[in-house]
């Protein structure tokens, strides 16, 4: 699944508030199916949470996914090269996107 379609899965199976974030009790659930030790992870949240608000948009969802898929494949983080074709993080654990789940056709 390509980071875009990723982002948007992730984000539709979280609630967000009212300023259209999701807060950091939710992206954790998300972060530790990477399997990335703590450390990288509270890295990666402190590179994309700039404005220390405990929660993230979708933006900086995307840019967390990216940075998580850097890590697992021993990349230098570097939000600045994170697009639309960077290669997505492997998250364990992660329900299938509700139209792929229906094999019945």
């Amino acid at each position: 699944m390509p980071l875009v379609q990723l982002c948007q899965h992730v984000w539709s199976l979280t609630t967000p508030d009212d300023d259209d974030c999701v807060d950091g009790g939710q992206m954790r659930t998300f972060m530790t199916m990477s399997q990335l030790p703590n450390n990288t992870l509270g890295l990666i949240w402190s590179m994309v949470d700039t404005e220390q608000r405990g929660k993230l948009d979708y933006r900086q969802l995307g840019f967390a996914l990216g940075l998580m898929g850097q890590a697992q494949r021993g990349e230098e983080l570097d939000p600045s090269v994170i697009g639309p074709a960077t290669p997505p993080p492997t998250l364990h654990g992660l329900p299938p996107p509700a139209d792929e789940d229906d094999s019945t056709a």
